[in-house]
């Protein structure tokens, strides 16, 4: 036999908590209506530029990466100007790129080939002010600016540039010494560059010494 619950009249005037919390929750949206629309809104808006904002940076990479690779064409072909113009462009359009602040160096290379050393030292100076984190990239510059230091006839220059090559193991550090030991001489140094000279040639030949 069903047990039969009994209610009692004041339990059945009890309110119902679940539509308590709908009527509350109801009168809420209704006097914040505004304000939660504005959020709303607020946070597509957000949604938006970011989307909008990376969408924009990729295509400014992509566009720089292509004229980075239109000269670096050009200057393996041995069309200087053409190189140096798109690395200017590079260089004015997109400002702050990684690959911007690598082509310095190149437009650096490119006027000391053409024999335009204060150009050379300038843009190498540049690019090294930039803080590279390549290592190899920075030795690079310094040997760069030394050896034009060193055409221009600015031994000293060509000493404190040469000198900042401190790795034994970086690719540029023969091609280092033998500028320091060169300008040394010039400038009358001439036990200097000896023992320099002396460790360019232990290097080459380590059975004979």
């Amino acid at each position: 036999m069903a047990t039969k619950v009994k209610v009692t009249q004041k339990e059945l005037k009890k309110p119902d908590k679940f539509l308590e919390f709908i009527d509350k929750s109801t009168n809420y949206l209704a006097d914040n209506y505004k304000l939660i629309v504005y959020f709303i809104l607020a946070i597509i808006c957000f949604i938006f530029i970011f989307f909008l904002g990376n969408a924009y940076l990729g295509k400014k990479s992509s566009d720089a990466n292509s004229i980075y690779n239109e000269a670096i064409v050009a200057n393996s072909s041995g069309d200087y100007d053409k190189a140096i113009e798109k690395f200017t462009l590079l260089q004015t359009k997109y400002a702050g790129q990684k690959i911007t602040d690598i082509s310095l160096y190149y437009t650096a290379s490119i006027y000391y080939n053409q024999g335009n050393y204060d150009q050379a030292i300038s843009f190498a100076v540049n690019f090294v002010n930039k803080n590279p984190k390549d290592s190899n990239m920075i030795d690079a510059a310094y040997s760069l600016i030394a050896v034009s230091y060193l055409n221009k006839k600015d031994y000293q220059n060509a000493v404190d540039f040469a000198s900042r090559i401190t790795n034994p193991n970086s690719p540029y550090s023969d091609n280092a010494q033998m500028t320091e030991a060169l300008a040394l001489e010039k400038l009358g140094k001439h036990d200097q560059a000896s023992v320099i000279y002396n460790k360019i040639l232990a290097n080459m030949y380590p059975n004979s010494f």
